[in-house]
């Protein structure tokens, strides 16, 4: 039976900061990137820059505690053990709900043809 994987976004504090008491107010998030997993635990294992190259290429460092991951459907935050799971209630998921349709919108446009990138680095140069 084939794993279906299901897209994890990555969501740091801004600047890199760190939120190991876990506090779900008085942070604000940063998109850090996708990645592609079977479960919450694996997508943990694939945003540590140690274990996986292609995230440690985004320049940011590996995901840690009070650190957040959503599938577009359900928040949580990483604990010391597992995570906890953010109620729509919070503040912090509404914030992350509006980040991921910023997100969802740059993943789905189409990508441009040669002839309208052409123009549009013709444009930049006027």
């Amino acid at each position: 039976m084939e794993t279906q994987l299901k897209q994890f976004n990555i969501y740091h504090p801004v600047g890199g900061n760190m939120n190991h008491e876990c506090s779900l107010e008085g942070y604000t998030y940063e998109f850090i990137g996708s990645i592609k997993s079977e479960n919450l635990v694996r997508s943990f294992y694939l945003s540590q820059n140690n274990f996986n190259p292609a995230y440690a290429k985004l320049g940011k460092r590996s995901t840690s505690v009070g650190d957040i991951v959503s599938d577009g459907k359900t928040v949580h935050m990483y604990q010391s053990m597992g995570t906890k799971k953010v109620p729509s209630k919070e503040s912090l998921y509404t914030m992350i709900m509006e980040l991921e349709k910023d997100v969802i919108d740059i993943l789905s446009i189409p990508p441009l043809d040669d002839e309208t990138m052409d123009q549009l680095l013709d444009n930049c140069y006027e």
